[in-house]
């Protein structure tokens, strides 16, 4: 319908309050879809919008638990479209937009508990690949836009985007080693969000390293 850009905000605004309203009142995996569903098709239409970030959300956690269910897999390829390619944002994967929606979209689910997201969305992306190689191309791409982005606003909230890439692709974040290392400098004595950014940065390095030390451990065995 027609009508001023407030009155189509106010819109969405409660179509999106109603959709989890109806998936809290209803928490049903038929619900739950439904409401997917309907929350895809906006993230598909409006992928710019300033809302996009809280769908994102919304359908990570409404999703947990259920991406292999009927509805998961549409849904799943809007967010892997919109989150690994760009798509929808003006200048795709080059968008000044892409990393950190992406930052803030990784830690905002984390944060929420969805944890089967990222693990998700890679094993998505790696059946979109062609192969291994391309996928982890790609995985790395998007680990350098979260790396990068998180530079630039090195929240502890937004540490937590970091820490699950650590644990479902720490290979990506090899390359990225020594940027986060500048995370283990604190002040003395350090301020809160200096211990919690260096806590993270420590279990990040560390399921960085384990990885690297297997990955060689490996190599070693079949050499």
């Amino acid at each position: 319908q027609a009508g001023s850009g407030s009155e189509q905000d106010a819109r969405r605004k409660w179509a999106l309050g109603l959709l989890r309203t109806a998936a809290a009142l209803d928490p049903s995996p038929a619900v739950r879809g439904g409401s997917c569903r309907l929350l895809a098709g906006h993230l598909r239409a409006q992928p710019e919008r300033p809302e996009v970030l809280d769908v994102c959300c919304e359908l990570a956690v409404q999703m947990n638990g259920l991406w292999s269910g009927p509805s998961g897999s549409g849904i799943l390829e809007d967010l892997r479209r919109l989150l690994f390619e760009g798509d929808g944002l003006s200048g795709k994967t080059k968008s000044p937009a892409w990393g950190p929606l992406l930052l803030r979209a990784l830690a905002g689910a984390q944060r929420l508990g969805a944890d089967g997201f990222l693990p998700a969305l890679l094993k998505a992306q790696r059946s979109a690949c062609s192969s291994r190689a391309a996928f982890r191309n790609k995985a790395k791409s998007m680990a350098a836009a979260v790396v990068s982005a998180f530079a630039a606003a090195p929240l502890p909230q937004h540490a937590a985007a970091v820490l699950a890439l650590s644990e479902g692709a720490p290979w990506a974040l090899v390359d990225h080693v020594a940027a986060i290392s500048l995370y283990l400098a604190v002040g003395s004595p350090p301020s809160v969000g200096e211990e919690v950014l260096a806590l993270a940065a420590c279990t990040v390095l560390g399921n960085v390293l384990a990885w690297v030390g297997q990955n060689q451990a490996d190599n070693d065995g079949k050499g």
